[in-house]
């Protein structure tokens, strides 16, 4: 090989190495949105000890657990076609506390079921073969085969920019969101509405201790009953009920809780107001 054939393959050769380097790189960068994605995306729980410092180790440990996944399990983590059972909770236990998380989750459409299928082909196949099995499917010996693992890099970059755009923008979107909420959660509002609700959720509790202790064998519960029982044991809940918290009557504050069944039942003296708790 003369030396004007050599440099030519060694420069060759360069535009591959760089190709590889910028495509790797491109992938490492949708990664790292994804994990982002994912760690921003999982519950954190404020409750009345949190504090800011406990507020941000919530948010490191989040961040912290996702670290560890690979590309396409974290692709599958975060993007996610229609509901889902994982979504939908079914334990009504009430907790004196707020939990925050944000999902992406796409219409389930063929359109998106073909846009995901594309992204674990374009992002996540190519990802694995060009840090896997790239030297299994190239000439990089010769000319022409340099060459043509130039154009096969070029056209994979191209098809990579496009989720590498869509993953940075749901990233910041999800970043200025959670400003948004942070913004709240430090807000004279979001203190009034807290305390407001720490209160309703007490009482929640204790009217459903009260309510089953003295219901019926059906299960039912006249409502006054519980309500005296409520009275005669948690005198201070009832009145910052009816004072601080600004509700018309008990009854007005146990319809707001929407934990509990009603039914009036006819007596010989007109009706009675029965309740007992929402069947799980």
């Amino acid at each position: 090989m003369d030396d004007s054939c050599s440099n030519r393959l060694q420069r060759v050769s360069d535009d591959v190495l760089a190709r590889i380097g910028r495509n790797l790189l491109t992938y490492q960068r949708i990664e790292k949105n994804l994990k982002h994605l994912d760690g921003s995306g999982r519950p954190i729980t404020i409750d009345t000890t949190t504090t800011a410092e406990s507020l941000i180790e919530q948010m490191r440990m989040n961040h912290s657990a996702v670290e560890r996944y690979t590309l396409g399990n974290v692709m599958r983590r975060v993007i996610r076609i229609g509901d889902s059972p994982g979504n939908q909770s079914a334990d009504r236990e009430l907790v004196n506390c707020v939990t925050l998380s944000s999902e992406t989750i796409f219409e389930d459409t063929p359109e998106n079921h073909a846009w995901v299928s594309g992204f674990h082909c374009t992002v996540v196949d190519a990802r694995n073969r060009l840090a896997h099995d790239f030297l299994g499917s190239v000439e990089l010996d010769t000319i022409e085969g340099c060459e043509e693992a130039c154009r096969h890099l070029d056209l994979e970059y191209e098809d990579a920019r496009a989720f590498l755009h869509f993953t940075r923008s749901a990233a910041t979107d999800r970043k200025q969101v959670f400003q948004s909420m942070a913004a709240f959660l430090q807000s004279d509002a979001f203190a009034e509405w807290y305390a407001q609700t720490s209160v309703l959720i007490d009482f929640t509790h204790a009217l459903r201790a009260e309510t089953e202790r003295l219901a019926r064998p059906d299960g039912w519960c006249a409502f006054t009953t519980a309500i005296q029982a409520v009275r005669a044991s948690r005198p201070e809940l009832i009145a910052t009920l009816l004072s601080a918290q600004g509700y018309a009557s008990v009854r007005a504050a146990a319809e707001a809780t929407r934990a509990f069944e009603w039914w009036e039942e006819r007596i010989k003296r007109g009706v009675l107001l029965l309740l007992r708790w929402l069947p799980e």
